[in-house]
């Protein structure tokens, strides 16, 4: 596994997290988006999303390099946020790389980092991704 691959599998995990938690949409939707921005980097996901319940499998190059589980409540959806996960998604496409969108999402000022830095702060049962890079507790 290559560092691009680490910033990868923490910013999908994340994104994944922030979509079933936070933005409201059924799990098709959340499946197509995390499919999109993967394609849009090169890689391959397996994806299981359930109502409190995501599970992604990454690959690149037909190897498998990552599989998390992340267990999550979703809550109460907030347009703000809803619109970061479409622009994220928008700048993906237009060519943002992956330490950029991880930079800029996950780190730095926008309605995402608030939620990064929020789960953070949880301890496992609320929902940290518990089997690859992005362990945020």
């Amino acid at each position: 596994m290559i560092a691009q691959d680490k910033v990868f599998i923490s910013f999908i995990s994340t994104m994944g997290r922030v979509l079933l938690t936070e933005s409201g949409e059924g799990t098709v939707m959340i499946e197509g988006q995390l499919h999109q921005v993967a394609n849009a980097y090169g890689y391959h996901l397996n994806v299981l999303c359930l109502s409190d319940y995501l599970e992604i499998t990454t690959s690149r190059d037909e190897e498998q390099i990552d599989h998390a589980i992340i267990h999550a409540m979703p809550g109460i959806a907030s347009l703000s946020r809803i619109s970061s996960v479409k622009t994220l998604v928008h700048q993906v496409d237009s060519g943002l790389t992956i330490e950029e969108a991880n930079e800029k999402y996950c780190y730095g000022t926008s309605n995402l980092s608030f939620l990064v830095a929020r789960y953070r702060r949880l301890p496992f049962r609320y929902g940290i991704c518990t089997t690859c890079v992005c362990n945020l507790d």
